[in-house]
Formats: structure tokens, sequence, C-alpha cells
């Protein structure tokens, strides 16, 4: 069933976030984001309205997309607009808005024939997760970069990823100074959700190997963070 209690259910857990379940169910769920690690960052930056623009654009993108573009996100408050304490999150999947076609995928009491599946449980990794995301994001904006703009394009792309491995060899060390850590390769594996040799996610990377994007990506990103890190 692709309704809203599957996805919420299913996505991989991440301990830097802490939420507040208020309601969950096929139609509807309703949660309060109190603690996240992006904002923290957005903030940090001064860059609140970049993520304020973020979470109006991915959140409706993609819950709306995994339930036939039929749901609705409603975001009253977020942790990336002065003034808000949390994120106030009501996603909404109604079987009235949906064709008759799509509503035995959706409900159950759509579907006579439905039967509860026998799928034992699995533990989601949530680093796993983000890093196949990452790896994602990462890929198709080098694709799109090739694309529209060829090689100049992809020097831009490479020019992002150096300074964004300067930006995080800075971010690592303060963050492990504020908690009495030391950067080593050990804390870099926790708190990066790719590997730095990237042929460690080699199976991640099987389906997003065009434009030598795993290459470009270990060259000018993870070999620039270990080396500015001392590894």
């Amino acid at each position: 069933m692709l309704n809203l209690f599957t996805l919420f259910h299913d996505l991989p857990a991440d301990p830097r976030f802490r939420r507040e379940l208020q309601e969950i169910n096929p139609q509807e769920r309703v949660s309060h984001t109190l603690v996240c690690p992006m904002a923290d960052i957005w903030a940090e930056y001064g860059q609140k309205a970049i993520g304020r623009i973020y979470c109006e654009e991915f959140h409706p993108a993609c819950y709306s997309h995994y339930a036939f573009d039929r749901s609705q996100v409603n975001l009253s408050k977020t942790l990336t607009q002065d003034g808000d304490e949390y994120c106030d999150f009501n996603v909404i999947l109604r079987p009235e808005n949906l064709p008759d076609e799509l509503k035995p995928q959706c409900f159950e009491e759509y579907d006579p024939c439905y039967r509860e599946p026998e799928i034992p449980h699995v533990e989601t990794d949530g680093k796993k997760g983000f890093a196949q995301l990452s790896i994602k994001l990462y890929y198709y904006l080098m694709k799109c970069a090739s694309m529209e703009l060829g090689e100049a394009g992809i020097r831009a792309v490479r020019e992002g990823l150096g300074r964004f491995a300067e930006a995080m060899e800075q971010m690592f060390r303060k963050r492990a100074e504020k908690d009495g850590l030391r950067v080593d390769r050990g804390y870099i594996k926790d708190n990066l959700p790719v590997d730095l040799d990237t042929m460690e996610d080699a199976a991640m990377w099987a389906d997003y190997s065009g434009y030598n994007a795993r290459e470009e990506m270990q060259k000018y990103f993870c070999d620039r963070l270990a080396e500015l890190l001392g590894f």
C-alpha cells in the first residue's frame, strides 16, 4: 500500500532529529520536529532563509510524488522561520482526491482482495539512507551541470566539491572540539554520509556511474577532505 502510514513507517530513523508524533494513519500524519540538524546548520551560517526555501519546496515535492502527486503538505511552522519553536507537519492523503483506479493501491478498504503481506521486520539503517540520498543529489547536480554547461559546468561542480570539503573540515573540527572528541577516521565515518573511500559505497554508486561522478567525488571532495584533516 502506498499511503502515509507506509511512507513514514518505513523511513529510516535519524537519531539527530527529535520529533513528537501527534498522529499517523494511512490518510494523515501530524508531527512536530523539535530538533533539526539542518535547521541548526542554516542558522549557524545565517542562512535560515535558504533553509526555509528547502522546507517549503522539498517536503511537498517528496511526499506528493510518493502518493501519485495527490497528497497535501501543510507546513505552518518551521525551525527555519524566525519565531517558530518547532516544525509543524500535517501531511494528508484523502481517498476522495484519488481516481478510482488508484484507491486500491493506497487503501486496503478499496481492495477486496487485499491480504496483509508477510514481510519480516528489517532494521533500517539511517546512515545508508542518507548516503544514498547524498549520492543521488550530487549525481543529478553533476548531470545537469554537464548537460547545460558542458565542461564549464563540470569545473563548477569540482570547485563546489572542494569548497564543500573545506567547509566540512572546519565544521567537524569545531563540533568535535565542542564535544571533546578527536577528529579521526572513525569520527568522520560516523558523521559523514558517504565514505571517504567511495569504493566502500560501490553498490550505491552502481546506478550513478555516469559523468565519472564517483571518481570526481573521490578526487575533489573525499581526497581533499582527507588531506585537510591530515589523514
